[in-house]
């Protein structure tokens, strides 16, 4: 098997072509095609980072680039999308050039593997799928065609494989908005953007 690296898959791109080309032609191959493609990439996931008093306290009172290490464990809970057939979805975006900039001034990202945010999605007891870019060319996809995933092989290499096991969060950016009215008015439009489509199903 010829090998993938993330050099390759780090804008984004591939994985942003493979939605496109599914969306135009809404086969198996090609759905396949783009899960495999989740799977090996890392997708950019919004939500709330959870810190302890303790931390929170370390950041409100910290310095302009200064490097803080937290004490505490950090949770981290993700802002799933509503359809308007009610479902909520767990989100991920191909890559930064998909968010809105009115979305990403009061949200936090967090930098995943797309098998990480596959695993998070499935363990979760309010997601009933993931939807791809929310906010751009959506593309909603039930879990049970998600599941399909453990039917496919990475093809990362296994170096990389073992690295991304071990180190599933590649990167975040934390955001403290202004007022939580303002958060709030920004997340009502991204989920009244994404509510405009439906799930996406391959035939």
């Amino acid at each position: 098997m010829e090998y993938v690296t993330r050099e390759m898959l780090e804008s984004g791109e591939t994985l942003l072509s493979l939605k496109n080309t599914f969306l135009e032609e809404q086969s198996g191959g090609n759905f396949m095609a783009m899960l495999a493609c989740i799977m090996d990439s890392v997708v950019w996931v919004p939500g709330k980072l959870v810190f302890s008093d303790d931390d929170l306290s370390k950041i409100v009172s910290g310095q302009i680039g200064e490097t803080l290490r937290n004490s505490d464990a950090i949770r981290f809970v993700p802002t799933l999308f509503g359809t308007e057939e009610g479902g909520r979805f767990y989100p991920m975006f191909s890559n930064e050039a998909q968010i809105p900039q009115e979305f990403s001034d009061s949200n936090s990202l967090v930098a995943m593997t797309g098998a990480e945010c596959i695993r998070r999605a499935r363990g979760s007891k309010n997601a009933a799928g993931v939807v791809l870019d929310p906010l751009t060319q959506v593309c909603t996809m039930p879990m049970n065609y998600v599941e399909l995933i453990d039917k496919l092989e990475s093809r990362l290499s296994p170096e990389q494989q073992e690295e991304d096991k071990a180190h599933p969060i590649k990167n975040m950016k934390l955001i403290v908005p202004k007022d939580d009215q303002a958060a709030a008015e920004a997340e009502e439009i991204a989920r009244a953007k994404a509510a405009q489509a439906g799930p996406v199903m391959p035939n």
